[in-house]
Protein backbone atom coordinates (compact mmCIF):
# COMPACT_ATOMS: atom_id res chain seq x y z
CA UNK A 1 0.00 0.00 0.00
CA UNK A 2 3.01 2.27 0.23
CA UNK A 3 3.13 2.68 -3.56
CA UNK A 4 -0.60 3.13 -3.72
CA UNK A 5 -0.60 5.86 -1.06
CA UNK A 6 2.37 7.59 -2.64
CA UNK A 7 0.78 7.77 -6.09
CA UNK A 8 -2.55 8.89 -4.67
CA UNK A 9 -0.86 11.63 -2.62
CA UNK A 10 0.99 12.83 -5.68
CA UNK A 11 -2.29 13.05 -7.59
CA UNK A 12 -3.86 15.12 -4.76
CA UNK A 13 -0.92 17.51 -4.78
CA UNK A 14 -1.14 17.86 -8.54
CA UNK A 15 -4.85 18.63 -8.36
CA UNK A 16 -4.33 21.25 -5.65
CA UNK A 17 -1.50 22.83 -7.67
CA UNK A 18 -3.73 23.10 -10.72
CA UNK A 19 -6.44 24.62 -8.55
CA UNK A 20 -3.89 27.19 -7.34
CA UNK A 21 -3.05 28.13 -10.94
CA UNK A 22 -6.74 28.48 -11.76
CA UNK A 23 -7.32 30.84 -8.81
CA UNK A 24 -4.07 32.78 -9.26
CA UNK A 25 -5.24 34.80 -12.29
CA UNK A 26 -8.37 36.15 -10.62
CA UNK A 27 -6.56 36.75 -7.33
CA UNK A 28 -3.83 38.82 -8.99
CA UNK A 29 -6.44 40.69 -11.05
CA UNK A 30 -8.39 41.64 -7.92
CA UNK A 31 -5.35 42.77 -5.91
CA UNK A 32 -3.83 44.75 -8.79
CA UNK A 33 -7.19 46.36 -9.53
CA UNK A 34 -7.37 47.56 -5.93
CA UNK A 35 -3.93 49.12 -6.33
CA UNK A 36 -4.94 50.78 -9.63
CA UNK A 37 -8.04 52.31 -8.02
CA UNK A 38 -5.96 53.48 -5.06
CA UNK A 39 -3.46 55.14 -7.41
CA UNK A 40 -6.28 56.83 -9.31
CA UNK A 41 -7.86 58.21 -6.12
CA UNK A 42 -4.49 59.39 -4.87
CA UNK A 43 -3.59 61.15 -8.10
CA UNK A 44 -7.05 62.66 -8.58
CA UNK A 45 -7.29 64.16 -5.11
CA UNK A 46 -3.56 64.68 -4.64
CA UNK A 47 -3.36 62.87 -1.29
CA UNK A 48 0.35 61.98 -1.36
CA UNK A 49 3.07 62.20 -3.97
CA UNK A 50 3.98 58.77 -5.35
CA UNK A 51 7.37 58.02 -6.85
CA UNK A 52 8.10 55.24 -9.30
CA UNK A 53 9.72 53.20 -6.54
CA UNK A 54 6.65 53.53 -4.33
CA UNK A 55 4.44 52.38 -7.18
CA UNK A 56 6.62 49.27 -7.55
CA UNK A 57 6.32 48.59 -3.81
CA UNK A 58 2.53 48.87 -4.02
CA UNK A 59 2.48 46.49 -6.99
CA UNK A 60 4.80 44.04 -5.21
CA UNK A 61 2.50 43.98 -2.21
CA UNK A 62 -0.43 43.36 -4.57
CA UNK A 63 1.40 40.45 -6.23
CA UNK A 64 2.23 38.90 -2.87
CA UNK A 65 -1.33 39.36 -1.65
CA UNK A 66 -2.67 37.77 -4.82
CA UNK A 67 -0.43 34.73 -4.46
CA UNK A 68 -1.37 34.29 -0.81
CA UNK A 69 -5.04 34.62 -1.69
CA UNK A 70 -4.70 32.01 -4.45
CA UNK A 71 -2.94 29.61 -2.05
CA UNK A 72 -5.71 30.08 0.49
CA UNK A 73 -8.40 29.44 -2.08
CA UNK A 74 -6.60 26.34 -3.37
CA UNK A 75 -6.20 24.98 0.16
CA UNK A 76 -9.83 25.71 0.89
CA UNK A 77 -10.98 23.80 -2.21
CA UNK A 78 -8.39 21.00 -2.06
CA UNK A 79 -9.71 17.51 -3.08
CA UNK A 80 -9.95 14.61 -0.59
CA UNK A 81 -8.56 11.11 -1.16
CA UNK A 82 -11.73 9.75 -2.69
CA UNK A 83 -11.95 12.63 -5.20
CA UNK A 84 -8.29 12.16 -6.09
CA UNK A 85 -8.84 8.41 -6.54
CA UNK A 86 -11.80 8.96 -8.82
CA UNK A 87 -9.80 11.45 -10.89
CA UNK A 88 -6.90 8.96 -11.02
CA UNK A 89 -9.20 6.19 -12.27
CA UNK A 90 -10.65 8.45 -14.93
CA UNK A 91 -7.39 9.79 -16.32
CA UNK A 92 -5.58 6.40 -16.44
CA UNK A 93 -8.65 4.30 -17.32
CA UNK A 94 -8.38 2.09 -14.22
CA UNK A 95 -12.12 1.42 -14.28
CA UNK A 96 -12.69 2.67 -10.75
CA UNK A 97 -10.27 0.20 -9.20
CA UNK A 98 -8.55 2.76 -6.96
CA UNK A 99 -11.76 4.47 -5.85
CA UNK A 100 -13.43 1.10 -5.20
CA UNK A 101 -10.51 -0.10 -3.11
CA UNK A 102 -10.48 3.14 -1.18
CA UNK A 103 -14.21 2.83 -0.51
CA UNK A 104 -13.80 -0.65 1.10
CA UNK A 105 -13.66 -0.97 4.83
CA UNK A 106 -10.71 -2.55 6.61
CA UNK A 107 -12.62 -5.82 7.08
CA UNK A 108 -13.53 -6.01 3.40
CA UNK A 109 -9.97 -5.36 2.41
CA UNK A 110 -8.91 -8.49 4.37
CA UNK A 111 -11.31 -10.65 2.41
CA UNK A 112 -10.05 -12.65 -0.59
CA UNK A 113 -11.78 -10.27 -2.99
CA UNK A 114 -10.29 -7.24 -1.27
CA UNK A 115 -6.81 -8.75 -1.28
CA UNK A 116 -7.12 -9.57 -4.99
CA UNK A 117 -8.35 -6.04 -5.78
CA UNK A 118 -5.54 -4.47 -3.79
CA UNK A 119 -2.99 -6.63 -5.57
CA UNK A 120 -4.43 -5.67 -8.95
CA UNK A 121 -4.40 -1.97 -8.06
CA UNK A 122 -0.86 -2.25 -6.81
CA UNK A 123 0.32 -3.86 -10.01
CA UNK A 124 -1.38 -1.32 -12.24
CA UNK A 125 -0.58 1.82 -10.31
CA UNK A 126 3.12 1.04 -10.23
CA UNK A 127 3.18 1.17 -14.02
CA UNK A 128 1.76 4.71 -14.40
CA UNK A 129 3.46 8.10 -14.23
CA UNK A 130 1.17 10.47 -12.28
CA UNK A 131 2.84 13.63 -13.62
CA UNK A 132 1.85 12.67 -17.16
CA UNK A 133 -1.81 12.30 -16.26
CA UNK A 134 -1.89 15.44 -14.12
CA UNK A 135 0.15 18.08 -16.04
CA UNK A 136 0.12 21.70 -14.86
CA UNK A 137 -1.73 24.02 -17.26
CA UNK A 138 -1.66 27.81 -17.10
CA UNK A 139 -5.18 29.25 -17.22
CA UNK A 140 -5.89 32.10 -19.65
CA UNK A 141 -7.32 34.28 -16.86
CA UNK A 142 -3.77 34.76 -15.61
CA UNK A 143 -3.25 37.28 -18.42
CA UNK A 144 -6.06 39.46 -17.05
CA UNK A 145 -3.66 40.74 -14.40
CA UNK A 146 -1.85 42.70 -17.13
CA UNK A 147 -4.84 45.07 -17.47
CA UNK A 148 -4.90 46.50 -13.90
CA UNK A 149 -1.11 46.56 -13.94
CA UNK A 150 -1.14 48.83 -17.00
CA UNK A 151 -3.94 50.94 -15.50
CA UNK A 152 -1.92 51.49 -12.34
CA UNK A 153 1.02 52.91 -14.31
CA UNK A 154 -1.34 54.95 -16.50
CA UNK A 155 -3.12 56.46 -13.50
CA UNK A 156 0.25 57.25 -11.94
CA UNK A 157 0.97 59.52 -14.92
CA UNK A 158 -2.07 61.72 -14.12
CA UNK A 159 -0.80 65.03 -12.70
CA UNK A 160 -1.91 65.76 -9.18
CA UNK A 161 -3.81 68.98 -8.40
CA UNK A 162 -1.80 71.66 -6.73
CA UNK A 163 -2.67 72.31 -3.08
CA UNK A 164 -0.80 75.56 -3.02
CA UNK A 165 -3.05 78.54 -2.52
CA UNK A 166 -2.69 81.07 -5.35
CA UNK A 167 -0.87 84.14 -4.18
CA UNK A 168 -2.98 87.20 -4.76
CA UNK A 169 -1.21 90.27 -6.00
CA UNK A 170 -1.75 93.54 -4.16
CA UNK A 171 -3.75 94.82 -7.12
CA UNK A 172 -6.11 91.81 -7.01
CA UNK A 173 -6.55 92.23 -3.26
CA UNK A 174 -7.37 95.88 -3.75
CA UNK A 175 -9.87 95.04 -6.48
CA UNK A 176 -11.67 92.62 -4.17
CA UNK A 177 -11.71 95.29 -1.48
CA UNK A 178 -13.18 97.85 -3.87
CA UNK A 179 -15.84 95.35 -4.99
CA UNK A 180 -16.78 94.58 -1.39
CA UNK A 181 -16.95 98.24 -0.34
CA UNK A 182 -18.94 99.29 -3.40
CA UNK A 183 -21.37 96.39 -2.97
CA UNK A 184 -21.79 97.23 0.71
CA UNK A 185 -22.62 100.86 -0.05
CA UNK A 186 -25.06 99.77 -2.75
CA UNK A 187 -26.71 97.35 -0.31
CA UNK A 188 -27.16 100.14 2.24
CA UNK A 189 -28.80 102.39 -0.35
CA UNK A 190 -31.11 99.58 -1.42
CA UNK A 191 -32.03 99.01 2.22
CA UNK A 192 -33.07 102.66 2.49
CA UNK A 193 -35.19 102.28 -0.65
CA UNK A 194 -36.82 99.17 0.80
CA UNK A 195 -37.87 101.11 3.89
CA UNK A 196 -39.38 103.78 1.67
CA UNK A 197 -41.25 101.16 -0.35
CA UNK A 198 -42.65 99.61 2.84
CA UNK A 199 -43.82 102.99 4.08
CA UNK A 200 -45.65 103.62 0.81
CA UNK A 201 -47.14 100.12 0.78
CA UNK A 202 -45.32 99.00 -2.38
CA UNK A 203 -44.99 95.31 -1.49
CA UNK A 204 -44.02 94.19 -4.99
CA UNK A 205 -41.28 96.81 -5.16
CA UNK A 206 -40.07 95.81 -1.71
CA UNK A 207 -39.75 92.17 -2.83
CA UNK A 208 -37.84 93.21 -5.97
CA UNK A 209 -35.45 95.42 -3.99
CA UNK A 210 -34.97 92.65 -1.44
CA UNK A 211 -33.88 90.25 -4.18
CA UNK A 212 -31.57 92.90 -5.62
CA UNK A 213 -30.10 93.57 -2.17
CA UNK A 214 -29.55 89.85 -1.61
CA UNK A 215 -27.62 89.54 -4.87
CA UNK A 216 -25.60 92.63 -3.96
CA UNK A 217 -24.67 91.15 -0.58
CA UNK A 218 -23.41 88.06 -2.39
CA UNK A 219 -21.01 90.32 -4.28
CA UNK A 220 -19.80 91.80 -1.00
CA UNK A 221 -19.32 88.42 0.71
CA UNK A 222 -18.52 86.23 -2.30
CA UNK A 223 -15.27 85.38 -4.03
CA UNK A 224 -15.68 87.72 -6.99
CA UNK A 225 -12.06 88.36 -7.89
CA UNK A 226 -12.22 90.74 -10.83
CA UNK A 227 -13.92 94.05 -11.37
CA UNK A 228 -15.15 92.91 -14.78
CA UNK A 229 -16.92 89.91 -13.25
CA UNK A 230 -18.57 92.03 -10.56
CA UNK A 231 -19.59 94.67 -13.10
CA UNK A 232 -21.10 91.94 -15.28
CA UNK A 233 -23.22 90.70 -12.37
CA UNK A 234 -24.38 94.24 -11.67
CA UNK A 235 -25.19 94.62 -15.36
CA UNK A 236 -27.41 91.53 -15.19
CA UNK A 237 -29.22 92.99 -12.18
CA UNK A 238 -29.69 96.26 -14.05
CA UNK A 239 -31.16 94.34 -16.97
CA UNK A 240 -33.76 92.78 -14.68
CA UNK A 241 -34.69 96.19 -13.31
CA UNK A 242 -34.97 97.59 -16.83
CA UNK A 243 -37.35 94.79 -17.82
CA UNK A 244 -39.50 95.53 -14.79
CA UNK A 245 -39.41 99.23 -15.63
CA UNK A 246 -40.68 98.49 -19.13
CA UNK A 247 -43.58 96.55 -17.62
CA UNK A 248 -44.54 99.54 -15.46
CA UNK A 249 -44.40 101.84 -18.46
CA UNK A 250 -43.21 105.36 -19.07
CA UNK A 251 -45.06 107.73 -16.74
CA UNK A 252 -43.15 110.72 -18.10
CA UNK A 253 -44.60 110.22 -21.58
CA UNK A 254 -48.08 109.90 -20.07
CA UNK A 255 -47.68 113.18 -18.21
CA UNK A 256 -46.57 114.89 -21.40
CA UNK A 257 -49.73 113.66 -23.09
CA UNK A 258 -51.92 114.82 -20.21
CA UNK A 259 -50.54 118.31 -20.68
CA UNK A 260 -52.44 118.40 -23.97
CA UNK A 261 -55.82 118.15 -22.22
CA UNK A 262 -58.08 121.06 -23.09
CA UNK A 263 -60.20 123.11 -20.71
CA UNK A 264 -63.20 121.19 -19.39
CA UNK A 265 -65.26 124.24 -18.59
CA UNK A 266 -66.10 125.66 -15.21
CA UNK A 267 -67.30 123.35 -12.50
CA UNK A 268 -66.46 121.54 -9.25
CA UNK A 269 -63.88 119.33 -11.05
CA UNK A 270 -61.64 122.26 -12.06
CA UNK A 271 -58.90 121.40 -9.58
CA UNK A 272 -59.07 117.73 -10.54
CA UNK A 273 -58.63 118.64 -14.21
CA UNK A 274 -55.73 120.98 -13.42
CA UNK A 275 -53.98 118.28 -11.38
CA UNK A 276 -54.40 115.81 -14.25
CA UNK A 277 -52.94 118.32 -16.72
CA UNK A 278 -49.96 118.85 -14.40
CA UNK A 279 -49.45 115.09 -14.08
CA UNK A 280 -49.86 115.34 -10.29
CA UNK A 281 -51.67 112.07 -9.61
CA UNK A 282 -51.48 112.55 -5.87
CA UNK A 283 -53.28 115.90 -6.04
CA UNK A 284 -55.77 114.52 -8.56
CA UNK A 285 -56.55 111.65 -6.21
CA UNK A 286 -57.10 114.09 -3.36
CA UNK A 287 -59.46 116.19 -5.48
CA UNK A 288 -61.49 113.09 -6.38
CA UNK A 289 -61.71 112.28 -2.70
CA UNK A 290 -63.04 115.77 -1.94
CA UNK A 291 -65.62 115.50 -4.73
CA UNK A 292 -66.74 112.11 -3.43
CA UNK A 293 -67.11 113.51 0.08
CA UNK A 294 -69.17 116.45 -1.16
CA UNK A 295 -71.47 114.12 -3.08
CA UNK A 296 -71.99 111.86 -0.09
CA UNK A 297 -72.69 114.78 2.22
CA UNK A 298 -74.97 116.49 -0.29
CA UNK A 299 -72.97 119.72 -0.45
CA UNK A 300 -73.39 120.12 -4.22
CA UNK A 301 -76.53 121.61 -5.73
CA UNK A 302 -78.03 120.36 -8.96
CA UNK A 303 -76.28 122.98 -11.09
CA UNK A 304 -72.86 121.98 -9.68
CA UNK A 305 -73.68 118.31 -10.30
CA UNK A 306 -74.61 119.04 -13.90
CA UNK A 307 -71.38 120.97 -14.45
CA UNK A 308 -69.34 118.19 -12.85
CA UNK A 309 -71.07 115.58 -15.02
CA UNK A 310 -70.29 117.67 -18.08
CA UNK A 311 -66.65 118.00 -17.00
CA UNK A 312 -66.36 114.23 -16.47
CA UNK A 313 -67.84 113.60 -19.89
CA UNK A 314 -65.44 116.03 -21.53
CA UNK A 315 -62.44 114.50 -19.77
CA UNK A 316 -63.56 111.02 -20.75
CA UNK A 317 -63.87 112.18 -24.36
CA UNK A 318 -60.40 113.75 -24.41
CA UNK A 319 -58.80 110.71 -22.78
CA UNK A 320 -60.40 108.40 -25.35
CA UNK A 321 -59.21 110.68 -28.16
CA UNK A 322 -55.70 110.57 -26.71
CA UNK A 323 -55.79 106.77 -26.52
CA UNK A 324 -57.22 106.52 -30.04
CA UNK A 325 -54.49 108.82 -31.36
CA UNK A 326 -51.86 106.55 -29.87
CA UNK A 327 -53.48 103.49 -31.43
CA UNK A 328 -53.60 105.25 -34.79
CA UNK A 329 -49.95 106.23 -34.45
CA UNK A 330 -49.08 102.63 -33.66
CA UNK A 331 -50.85 101.37 -36.78
CA UNK A 332 -49.17 103.99 -38.96
CA UNK A 333 -45.75 103.07 -37.59
CA UNK A 334 -46.39 99.37 -38.18
CA UNK A 335 -47.40 100.08 -41.77
CA UNK A 336 -44.34 102.29 -42.29
CA UNK A 337 -42.09 99.60 -40.85
CA UNK A 338 -43.58 97.05 -43.23
CA UNK A 339 -42.98 99.32 -46.23
CA UNK A 340 -39.41 100.04 -45.14
CA UNK A 341 -38.79 96.33 -44.71
CA UNK A 342 -40.08 95.60 -48.20
CA UNK A 343 -37.77 98.32 -49.58
CA UNK A 344 -34.80 96.95 -47.63
CA UNK A 345 -34.30 100.18 -45.66
CA UNK A 346 -33.20 98.54 -42.42
CA UNK A 347 -32.06 101.79 -40.83
CA UNK A 348 -35.58 103.12 -41.16
CA UNK A 349 -36.94 99.85 -39.79
CA UNK A 350 -34.75 100.19 -36.70
CA UNK A 351 -35.82 103.79 -36.18
CA UNK A 352 -39.51 102.91 -36.44
CA UNK A 353 -39.04 99.90 -34.18
CA UNK A 354 -37.61 102.14 -31.47
CA UNK A 355 -40.71 104.31 -31.68
CA UNK A 356 -42.93 101.22 -31.48
CA UNK A 357 -41.02 100.08 -28.40
CA UNK A 358 -41.66 103.43 -26.76
CA UNK A 359 -45.36 103.14 -27.54
CA UNK A 360 -45.36 99.61 -26.11
CA UNK A 361 -43.93 100.97 -22.87
CA UNK A 362 -46.97 103.25 -22.63
CA UNK A 363 -49.43 100.38 -23.11
CA UNK A 364 -50.00 99.90 -19.37
CA UNK A 365 -50.72 103.60 -18.87
CA UNK A 366 -53.12 103.64 -21.82
CA UNK A 367 -55.13 100.82 -20.30
CA UNK A 368 -55.25 102.55 -16.94
CA UNK A 369 -56.33 105.83 -18.50
CA UNK A 370 -59.04 103.99 -20.43
CA UNK A 371 -60.30 102.40 -17.21
CA UNK A 372 -60.26 105.80 -15.53
CA UNK A 373 -62.26 107.24 -18.42
CA UNK A 374 -64.82 104.43 -18.09
CA UNK A 375 -65.26 105.14 -14.38
CA UNK A 376 -65.70 108.86 -15.05
CA UNK A 377 -68.31 108.01 -17.68
CA UNK A 378 -70.21 105.88 -15.16
CA UNK A 379 -70.02 108.72 -12.64
CA UNK A 380 -71.37 111.13 -15.30
CA UNK A 381 -74.25 108.78 -16.08
CA UNK A 382 -75.18 108.40 -12.41
CA UNK A 383 -75.04 112.17 -11.89
CA UNK A 384 -77.32 112.73 -14.85
CA UNK A 385 -79.76 110.17 -13.45
CA UNK A 386 -79.63 111.79 -10.01
CA UNK A 387 -78.01 108.78 -8.31
CA UNK A 388 -75.47 110.62 -6.16
CA UNK A 389 -74.45 107.61 -4.07
CA UNK A 390 -73.66 105.51 -7.14
CA UNK A 391 -71.68 108.43 -8.56
CA UNK A 392 -69.77 108.71 -5.29
CA UNK A 393 -68.97 104.99 -5.50
CA UNK A 394 -67.68 105.42 -9.04
CA UNK A 395 -65.44 108.25 -7.82
CA UNK A 396 -64.15 105.92 -5.09
CA UNK A 397 -63.29 103.36 -7.78
CA UNK A 398 -61.59 106.12 -9.75
CA UNK A 399 -59.55 106.93 -6.63
CA UNK A 400 -58.36 103.32 -6.49
CA UNK A 401 -57.39 103.56 -10.13
CA UNK A 402 -55.47 106.75 -9.44
CA UNK A 403 -53.80 105.11 -6.43
CA UNK A 404 -52.64 102.24 -8.63
CA UNK A 405 -51.21 104.73 -11.12
CA UNK A 406 -49.44 106.51 -8.26
CA UNK A 407 -48.01 103.22 -7.02
CA UNK A 408 -46.68 102.35 -10.45
CA UNK A 409 -45.21 105.81 -10.79
CA UNK A 410 -43.51 105.41 -7.40
CA UNK A 411 -42.18 102.01 -8.41
CA UNK A 412 -40.86 103.43 -11.66
CA UNK A 413 -39.09 106.23 -9.79
CA UNK A 414 -37.56 103.77 -7.32
CA UNK A 415 -36.47 101.54 -10.17
CA UNK A 416 -34.82 104.49 -11.85
CA UNK A 417 -33.03 105.37 -8.61
CA UNK A 418 -31.89 101.76 -8.26
CA UNK A 419 -30.66 101.77 -11.86
CA UNK A 420 -28.74 104.98 -11.22
CA UNK A 421 -27.16 103.45 -8.12
CA UNK A 422 -26.22 100.32 -10.04
CA UNK A 423 -24.63 102.45 -12.74
CA UNK A 424 -22.66 104.39 -10.12
CA UNK A 425 -21.57 101.10 -8.54
CA UNK A 426 -20.40 99.82 -11.92
CA UNK A 427 -18.46 103.01 -12.53
CA UNK A 428 -16.95 102.73 -9.06
CA UNK A 429 -15.83 99.16 -9.68
CA UNK A 430 -14.42 99.84 -13.12
CA UNK A 431 -12.79 103.16 -12.13
CA UNK A 432 -11.76 102.83 -8.48
CA UNK A 433 -9.04 105.45 -8.98
CA UNK A 434 -11.54 108.30 -9.20
CA UNK A 435 -11.41 110.36 -6.05
CA UNK A 436 -8.98 108.12 -4.17
CA UNK A 437 -6.47 106.90 -6.72
CA UNK A 438 -6.58 103.41 -5.26
CA UNK A 439 -5.57 101.51 -8.34
CA UNK A 440 -2.63 103.80 -9.00
CA UNK A 441 -1.52 103.34 -5.43
CA UNK A 442 -1.71 99.58 -5.74
CA UNK A 443 0.20 99.61 -9.00
CA UNK A 444 2.97 101.49 -7.26
CA UNK A 445 2.92 99.09 -4.32
CA UNK A 446 3.00 96.14 -6.69
CA UNK A 447 6.00 97.60 -8.43
CA UNK A 448 7.62 98.16 -5.05
CA UNK A 449 7.07 94.58 -3.88
CA UNK A 450 8.43 93.11 -7.09
CA UNK A 451 11.52 95.25 -7.19
CA UNK A 452 14.89 95.44 -5.56
CA UNK A 453 16.09 98.85 -6.75
CA UNK A 454 16.62 102.03 -4.82
CA UNK A 455 14.23 104.29 -6.72
CA UNK A 456 10.94 105.82 -5.63
CA UNK A 457 7.97 104.43 -7.63
CA UNK A 458 4.84 106.33 -8.53
CA UNK A 459 1.56 104.71 -9.58
CA UNK A 460 -1.03 106.77 -11.38
CA UNK A 461 -4.56 106.18 -12.53
CA UNK A 462 -7.05 108.08 -14.64
CA UNK A 463 -8.33 109.28 -11.26
CA UNK A 464 -6.61 111.73 -8.96
CA UNK A 465 -4.82 109.35 -6.61
CA UNK A 466 -1.14 108.59 -6.37
CA UNK A 467 0.72 105.97 -4.41
CA UNK A 468 4.39 105.29 -3.74
CA UNK A 469 6.43 102.13 -3.46
CA UNK A 470 10.06 101.07 -3.59
CA UNK A 471 11.38 98.75 -6.29
CA UNK A 472 12.15 98.12 -9.90
CA UNK A 473 8.58 97.52 -11.12
CA UNK A 474 7.38 101.08 -11.53
CA UNK A 475 9.33 104.18 -10.62
CA UNK A 476 12.76 105.61 -10.97
CA UNK A 477 15.89 103.60 -11.36
CA UNK A 478 16.55 100.34 -13.24
CA UNK A 479 13.28 98.69 -14.26
CA UNK A 480 12.18 95.25 -15.39
CA UNK A 481 9.06 94.14 -17.24
CA UNK A 482 6.28 96.34 -18.60
CA UNK A 483 6.38 100.00 -17.56
CA UNK A 484 3.95 102.72 -18.63
CA UNK A 485 5.28 105.92 -20.11
CA UNK A 486 6.41 108.41 -17.53
CA UNK A 487 7.85 111.89 -17.59
CA UNK A 488 11.44 110.90 -17.03
CA UNK A 489 14.67 112.23 -18.47
CA UNK A 490 15.71 109.49 -20.89
CA UNK A 491 18.99 111.23 -21.81
CA UNK A 492 17.94 111.89 -25.41
CA UNK A 493 18.68 114.93 -27.59
CA UNK A 494 17.33 116.26 -30.86
CA UNK A 495 19.71 116.96 -33.76
CA UNK A 496 19.28 118.44 -37.22
CA UNK A 497 21.36 117.73 -40.30
CA UNK A 498 21.95 121.03 -42.11
CA UNK A 499 22.42 119.75 -45.64
CA UNK A 500 22.34 121.93 -48.74
CA UNK A 501 20.45 120.05 -51.43
CA UNK A 502 21.54 121.16 -54.88
CA UNK A 503 20.37 120.43 -58.37
CA UNK A 504 20.83 116.89 -59.52
CA UNK A 505 20.89 115.08 -62.80
CA UNK A 506 17.57 114.85 -64.64
CA UNK A 507 16.61 111.60 -66.37
CA UNK A 508 13.92 111.36 -69.05
CA UNK A 509 11.88 108.23 -68.50
CA UNK A 510 9.29 108.73 -71.24
CA UNK A 511 6.54 110.97 -72.57
CA UNK A 512 3.16 111.62 -71.04
CA UNK A 513 -0.17 111.75 -72.88
CA UNK A 514 -0.59 114.70 -75.17
CA UNK A 515 -3.40 117.15 -74.75
CA UNK A 516 -5.63 117.79 -71.74
CA UNK A 517 -8.76 115.89 -70.73
CA UNK A 518 -11.97 117.83 -71.02
CA UNK A 519 -14.50 117.55 -68.23
CA UNK A 520 -16.04 119.21 -65.20
CA UNK A 521 -13.10 118.72 -62.92
CA UNK A 522 -13.99 121.60 -60.62
CA UNK A 523 -17.55 120.30 -60.26
CA UNK A 524 -16.36 116.83 -59.35
CA UNK A 525 -14.04 118.27 -56.72
CA UNK A 526 -16.89 120.36 -55.33
CA UNK A 527 -19.15 117.31 -55.14
CA UNK A 528 -16.46 115.40 -53.26
CA UNK A 529 -16.06 118.29 -50.81
CA UNK A 530 -19.82 118.43 -50.22
CA UNK A 531 -19.89 114.65 -49.68
CA UNK A 532 -17.12 114.85 -47.10
CA UNK A 533 -18.83 117.78 -45.40
CA UNK A 534 -22.09 115.80 -45.18
CA UNK A 535 -20.31 112.80 -43.68
CA UNK A 536 -18.74 115.04 -41.04
CA UNK A 537 -22.16 116.44 -40.22
CA UNK A 538 -23.70 113.00 -39.72
CA UNK A 539 -24.38 112.22 -36.05
CA UNK A 540 -22.13 109.75 -34.30
CA UNK A 541 -24.39 106.99 -33.02
CA UNK A 542 -21.83 104.84 -31.24
CA UNK A 543 -20.42 107.49 -28.92
CA UNK A 544 -21.22 106.95 -25.23
CA UNK A 545 -22.53 110.13 -23.61
CA UNK A 546 -22.56 110.94 -19.89
CA UNK A 547 -25.71 110.03 -18.02
CA UNK A 548 -26.97 113.58 -17.47
CA UNK A 549 -26.56 114.40 -21.19
CA UNK A 550 -28.35 111.16 -22.15
CA UNK A 551 -31.29 112.02 -19.89
CA UNK A 552 -31.43 115.56 -21.31
CA UNK A 553 -31.37 114.26 -24.90
CA UNK A 554 -34.01 111.63 -24.15
CA UNK A 555 -36.34 114.21 -22.61
CA UNK A 556 -35.79 116.58 -25.57
CA UNK A 557 -36.76 113.96 -28.15
CA UNK A 558 -39.76 112.82 -26.11
CA UNK A 559 -41.02 116.39 -25.96
CA UNK A 560 -40.31 116.77 -29.67
CA UNK A 561 -42.37 113.67 -30.52
CA UNK A 562 -45.25 114.81 -28.37
CA UNK A 563 -45.22 118.27 -30.01
CA UNK A 564 -44.45 120.11 -26.76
Amino acid sequence: MDGYDRQLGQARRRLMGQLFLNRLGWSLFAMLLIVAVAVLINQWFGIVGLSFGQILIWLGIAFGSGIILAIGLAWWGRPNQLSAAMELDQRFQLKERVSSLLALSDEDRQSPVGVALAQDVQNRIQQIEVSQGFPYQVNSNLYLSVLPLALAFLFWLIPQPSHEEPVETPLAMQQKKVIAETSKKLSQKLEAQRKKAKEEGLEEMDALLEELQRETEKLAKGDTKSREEAAKKLSNLAKELSERQKQLGNSKALKNQLKQLQELGEGPADKFADAMKDGDFNQANQELKDLQKKLQEGKLDQEAKDKMAKQFGEMKKQIEEMVAAQEQQKKQLEAAAKRAQEQGDWDEVDRIQRQLDQLAEQEAQRKQMQELADKLQQAQKNLQEGNDQAAAQQLADAQQQMQEMMNQEGQAEMLQEALDQLELAQEGMMNPGEGEGQEGQMLAQQGGEQGQGNGQGQGQNPGNGQGQGMGNGLGRGPGAGFRPEDQEDTQTRETQVRQQVGKGKATIAGEGPKGAYKGKTSQEVQEQIESERQELADPVSDQVLPRNIRDHAREFFENLREGD
